[in-house]
């Protein structure tokens, strides 16, 4: 079981968040520096550093670990404030932490950071909730019933009884999609309900236009955001021609705060880049911000100064290579970090190997939306 030592109440809470639900961590609090010392000899896994939640040294304490017998294979994460300055910065990374965070962060920003440091279970696709009328033929029997819910693997509809897995059906999606509207499915998971039953539904061989109202359904998901009032909205997969951002306009347009969530946003094409520039243009009365965007987005919002608009950009996911052993690797990077240096870098990370992970691309260019 991973052990995890952190130095503020504040960070811990964030392990009673949802994200880390059946993870099975071994966390405990420590706010002095013997005390945090003694968790890592037992061996601790990780050591989460608050900079600014206590009286803590963390920086000393990041350099006596990497020191320290018995306390040199705790993986250190040092958490900064979003408003911390350039001095500060440099001795943050000359004390080559293995991993950063800025405060506040999220529970799933948490979660991706320790995910870099120790073994943490896959999480599964998010399903997307969804609300789509289709027709389900079952043992001779039409039922009228909801797509309830929607992922890149699945569809999530309510039946009034539960039904054996395995059980194969037709589904009927009508008027949603042109041409042939049914397709086969197959029951991979049930869960009953008070009145009827929860059926988890795996398409078998459907048709083009079937995929992509299955991917518009998971595209994207909305929920209450952690900022008082906000919407949390996350994205996943691919934004392209076939996109269409309407429904999510009509469900989140007026919201004065909404946080995109954008770490599975897989690939955007130019096609798809106007229909985000569109969105972002529509939600301009918004309080926008964008965090842990990925890859394929990134290189998006370095491009097309519309495609980030007026929002601010929290956190972005960045591509590193070693030097020594060639490992690539993806890292977090908060743009509090990256943007309070005088030019525009992207600390260093240790490599699993002893050796060092270096920024795997020209900074200017990759943090050019930060200009």
């Amino acid at each position: 079981m991973p052990t995890v030592v952190v130095t503020s109440p504040e960070l811990l809470d964030l392990f009673a968040q949802p994200t880390f639900f059946g993870t099975q961590l071994d966390v405990s609090l420590a706010t002095a520096q013997e005390a945090v010392l003694a968790q890592c000899r037992r061996p601790s896994d990780v050591a989460l550093l608050h900079l600014g939640g206590s009286e803590l040294d963390v920086l000393g304490l990041a350099r006596q670990l990497h020191t320290e017998p018995g306390c040199d294979q705790t993986r250190d994460v040092i958490v900064v404030p979003a408003t911390v300055d350039a001095s500060t910065l440099d001795a943050v990374h000359a004390a080559l932490p293995r991993g950063l965070a800025v405060w506040p962060c999220s529970a799933d920003e948490l979660y991706d950071i320790l995910a870099e440091q120790v073994l943490l279970p896959r999480r599964a696709p998010r399903r997307a909730s969804a609300d789509l009328g289709v027709v389900v033929e079952l043992g001779g029997t039409r039922i009228e019933t909801v797509v309830c819910e929607a992922s890149v693997e699945e569809l999530r509809i309510a039946l009034p009884r539960p039904i054996d897995v395995g059980s194969a059906l037709t589904l009927d999606f009508g008027a949603h999609i042109s041409g042939q509207s049914k397709t086969a499915a197959r029951i991979q998971s049930i869960e009953p309900r008070v009145g009827g039953a929860l059926a988890g539904l795996v398409l078998l061989s459907p048709r083009p236009e079937v995929r992509g109202l299955q991917a518009q359904l998971a595209l994207w998901d909305v929920r209450p955001g952690g900022r008082d009032g906000s919407l949390l909205v996350t994205l996943q997969g691919e934004i392209d021609e076939n996109t269409t951002f309407q429904g999510l306009l009509a469900r989140i347009g007026g919201a004065p705060d909404i946080v995109f969530d954008l770490h599975d946003v897989s690939r955007m094409n130019s096609a798809g880049v106007r229909q985000w520039c569109g969105l972002v243009a529509a939600l301009g009365a918004s309080r926008l911000t964008f965090r842990r965007c990925s890859l394929a987005l990134t290189i998006q919002l370095s491009m097309v100064p519309s495609a980030v608009g007026h929002a601010e950009i929290a956190s972005v996911l960045g591509p590193y290579a070693c030097v020594s052993c060639a490992h690539e690797a993806v890292r977090l990077l908060p743009t509090p970090v990256i943007r309070s240096q005088p030019a525009l870098e992207a600390p260093s990370f240790p490599c699993a190997c002893g050796g060092r992970l270096d920024f795997d691309d020209l900074p200017e260019r990759f943090f050019a939306f930060l200009r």
